[in-house]
């Protein structure tokens, strides 16, 4: 055995998410997709419905949110809030009129 000694890492400080304006997000994806929304959600969000998978999560409505959910194209649907689909939109628009030529 070595000799060498090493100490943890202390955890990392709590984070106080009381401070974010988080919303209610809820997402539909197809059960194709289950290899990765059971990599990237905890198991408590995820629920099986009519051959969907219904996440719901509690974040902030902001740019990460919607970048992320581009990530998954046109394989997601977002239930709710109402306001998160059209901001989804107008940043799909904005890829197409740049992309479209």
């Amino acid at each position: 055995m070595l000799a060498d000694q090493f100490s943890p890492y202390p955890p990392p400080p709590k984070t106080d998410f009381s401070q974010f304006d988080n919303k209610k997000i809820v997402l539909r994806f197809p059960e194709e997709l289950a290899y990765r929304i059971y990599d990237e959600f905890n198991l408590e969000t995820v629920k099986r419905e009519d051959g969907a998978l219904i996440v719901t999560v509690w974040m902030p409505v902001d740019e990460w949110l919607t970048s992320y959910l581009l990530t998954f194209g046109t394989q997601i649907e977002v239930l709710d809030p109402p306001e998160l689909r059209p901001m989804l939109a107008e940043l799909g628009k904005a890829i197409y009129e740049k992309y479209r030529d």
